[in-house]
């Protein structure tokens, strides 16, 4: 399978194509505005089987979630839901998802503005710790309540987009 992509940038009055063969999985777009202006994409995807999360026109793709304040108390996430929240400056919020040991997860995120990201299987079992705001883990072998924890820098609110997918 071949997928082609062509986007138009109009606040750059560019044109970029893309394609993609040989893989197989999630590929995920993402447009960012610059900081100090807006503009808008145009974009179209060719290929054999698309997946439309964004299923109403003009909607947003995220479904914004807002967290629980500690390992004991989180927010329940699904694979193949693309999530946003918020974290308050100094504040640490916490999702989960259940896993099971025949099959494989990643949890993919964005973030800006995040001190720390970690991922535990269970409570205090960490499978990873990292400060890279764009990256993923994988999690197998495993099952139980997988942990996803959000850190923001005590100085500013962060934000993050992130999503929990089966392999």
């Amino acid at each position: 399978m071949k997928i082609y992509m062509v986007f138009q940038i109009s606040l750059l009055n560019t044109i970029y194509n893309s394609s993609i063969s040989s893989f197989t999985g999630n590929v995920i777009i993402k447009f960012s505005a610059y900081s100090s202006s807006s503009g808008t994409v145009t974009f179209n995807i060719t290929g054999e089987t698309i997946q439309n999360y964004h299923t109403v026109k003009n909607s947003t793709c995220q479904t914004t979630v807002s967290g629980g304040s500690n390992a004991l108390t989180t927010t329940s996430v699904s694979s193949g839901t693309i999530y946003t929240a918020s974290i308050p400056s100094g504040v640490d919020k916490y999702f989960s998802f259940n896993s099971s040991s025949s099959k494989i997860y990643s949890v993919i995120w964005s973030g800006k503005n995040i001190l720390w990201y970690d991922i535990y299987k269970g409570v205090g079992n960490s499978n990873t710790s990292t400060s890279v705001d764009d990256y993923n883990s994988s999690i197998s072998s495993f099952t139980g309540n997988v942990i996803i924890k959000f850190s923001a820098y005590s100085s500013s609110s962060g934000s993050v987009d992130f999503m929990v997918y089966e392999k």
